[in-house]
């Protein structure tokens, strides 16, 4: 229930779900699928696929975050409905490939380990 990874973004579930089928996604990453909340999304739909490809590799050993929303079906270290969500300018949109990140469910904490100056710099691009 406690997972550190390196980031593997997506700009949506659908990039990330091939991704994971075509073998990019390895033991040790986060998938991030960002822009698919309610507003990003637009309008929140269920992104089952991801999770479902990422279960199929057992997903022990690869975490995921999102803004969207996931079914109660998934297992390992996923978070979802993440706020405020990347579309609207959330940390989620600073977050970039190779970025190490900490997902601590027993704690409810969700860590970007990254220079606070470094995300200051990427808030301004």
């Amino acid at each position: 229930m406690v997972f550190k990874g390196t980031a593997r973004c997506f700009s949506d579930a659908d990039q990330a779900a091939w991704a994971v089928m075509g073998g990019r996604v390895k033991n040790g990453d986060i998938v991030v699928a960002r822009y698919e909340g309610l507003r990003g999304g637009p309008g929140g739909r269920e992104i089952s696929l991801l999770p479902y490809m990422l279960n199929a590799l057992n997903a022990d050993h690869i975490g995921m975050i999102t803004d969207g929303r996931l079914s109660g079906s998934n297992r390992g270290a996923m978070v979802c409905h993440i706020t405020p969500e990347a579309y609207d300018g959330g940390p989620l949109a600073l977050v970039e490939d190779g970025d190490k990140i900490r997902i601590d469910i027993p704690n409810r904490r969700l860590d970007l380990l990254v220079d606070e100056n470094e995300l200051q710099r990427r808030k301004k691009i």
